[in-house]
């Protein structure tokens, strides 16, 4: 059984609803092998300026309870002549582990890490665990952290809707999803009949086409009386993507805006009598405590504790994987792919979940997203 010595966690990316409950599993993993554990303050910035918390004493279910990165987080892409000083702060708190838990480019940062510890000879294992709302790191059936989002977002679909319903409203949501459409897709499960919000979907995956779009909002609204799109912050008109303007240190600039765009050629274009509404669904769909899926949770402990399995198993260089077994009844298991493979790697939706023409998500995306979300309370409607 290999050594952990002491084991060096930091969290990463974009806080979610879980992302505390993969630090506990770390922790206790860690204890049950009878190892110390320090946290990185704001992530791999912790190590390059020894800003690290003893966590070997905390209260690991409470802390699994608990939103947002405990740790805090960071977007810091890391310079080559950050290494020695991370390799310098590992040996000084005889570090001989180190688990990231993140994102796309969380796991780049890991595989950096892992492949200088590799060429070095060094004693220090790395692993990797998976985090994001976005649901796009390939290899693995979902990432911890998207189904308590796509939860949020698809609750506050259906009671807008509701709202939207009451008032006669057309109104534009945009939701997080840079390249993939996995979380504006969430909000099909908001639709529990055929007259229900969302009426369109405009994920990054589908084109542009005015016509379709411009049809499809008028036909909802005379039809129903309403019309509410949720739309992927990542969906883009000919002209390009709406964005602020605002690079972050991966070189990812910062969208925002196509809702109000499209809310604007709505107006233009079909002059129907309300005024349409537009929303961007901000940093609250990423960590809010009132979506927190009890499956994501446990997973999410699950793929920590599992970080630390393999690695006392002999593995490092690898992420978690989440392998999903069965629907009905829900059961998964837990595997491992190379950082190598995993690292800036983005995965899109599943073509399969994609309506091409029209604007709109598959029901068969129903059967892949409820066994994580659980079903949302049908409303009682009088009309």
């Amino acid at each position: 059984m290999t050594d952990l010595g002491t084991v060096a966690v930091g969290q990463s990316g974009g806080p979610t609803a879980v992302i505390n409950a993969s630090l506990a599993g770390v922790i206790d993993a860690a204890r049950e092998a009878s190892s110390s554990v320090l946290g990185l303050r704001y992530g791999i910035q912790g190590a390059l300026h020894d800003d690290v918390i003893d966590l070997t004493g905390v209260d690991t279910a409470a802390l699994a309870q608990t939103v947002s990165a405990g740790l805090g987080s960071v977007r810091y892409k890391l310079q080559p002549d950050d290494y020695d000083r991370i390799i310098t702060e590992f040996d000084r708190h005889n570090v001989r582990t180190f688990v990231y838990i993140g994102g796309n480019d969380s796991m780049d940062t890991a595989n950096q890490v892992a492949t200088v510890a590799e060429q070095r000879g060094l004693p220090l294992r790395v692993m990797g665990v998976p985090k994001t709302i976005d649901n796009d790191l390939p290899f693995t059936d979902h990432c911890p952290g998207y189904p308590s989002a796509a939860r949020y977002v698809a609750a506050l679909v259906r009671d807008v809707g509701l709202d939207c319903r009451a008032m006669r409203r057309i109104y534009f949501l945009e939701i997080m999803g840079r390249h993939a459409g996995w979380l504006a897709a969430a909000s099909r499960l908001a639709r529990d009949r055929a007259d229900a919000a969302p009426h369109l979907i405009l994920l990054p995956e589908h084109g542009w086409d005015e016509q379709r779009f411009l049809s499809a909002v008028e036909h909802a609204y005379r039809t129903f009386g309403h019309c509410v799109v949720a739309v992927a912050e990542g969906f883009q008109l000919p002209a390009g993507g709406a964005n602020l303007g605002i690079t972050d240190a991966f070189g990812h600039v910062r969208l925002g805006g196509i809702g109000r765009q499209l809310a604007a050629l709505t107006k233009e274009r079909l002059q129907l009598p309300p005024e349409p509404m537009t929303d961007i669904l901000g940093y609250i769909q990423r960590a809010s405590s009132l979506g927190r899926s009890a499956v994501d949770a446990q997973e999410a402990h699950a793929v920590g504790r599992h970080a630390i399995r393999a690695i006392l198993g002999g593995e490092s260089g690898k992420m978690v994987t989440i392998q999903r077994r069965s629907n009905s009844p829900y059961e998964a298991s837990y595997g491992l792919v190379p950082l190598t493979e995993a690292a800036n790697q983005t995965r899109s939706l599943d073509e399969r979940y994609i309506l091409p023409d029209q604007y709109d998500v598959a029901e068969s995306f129903l059967a892949y997203l409820e066994p994580l979300t659980g079903r949302l309370p049908v409303p009682y409607r009088l009309y």
